[in-house]
């Protein structure tokens, strides 16, 4: 497991490596609030062509059921 990075108060973003974008991108630096002695850690990647989330497959399926019942509200009653 690797520890974390601490930043000083004044840093807003920092360039670290994202998993999603597989590059070096620059990331979020967030900081605690009322101000810690740690300093702020690395957040989530802010930049613009970061992919977005996609649904899960509960979220998925959620979905298509809803659409589902609102195309066919009473069919089985």
């Amino acid at each position: 497991m690797r520890m974390g990075e601490h930043y000083p108060a004044g840093q807003k973003e920092a360039e670290a490596w994202c998993a999603r974008c597989r590059r070096f991108t620059l990331h979020r630096v967030d900081h605690p609030v009322p101000p810690a002695k740690g300093g702020g850690r690395l957040g989530p990647c802010i930049d613009k062509d970061h992919p977005p989330l996609g649904l899960s497959r509960a979220q998925l399926k959620r979905k298509e059921k809803s659409e589902k019942d609102a195309q066919n509200p009473r069919l089985f009653e």
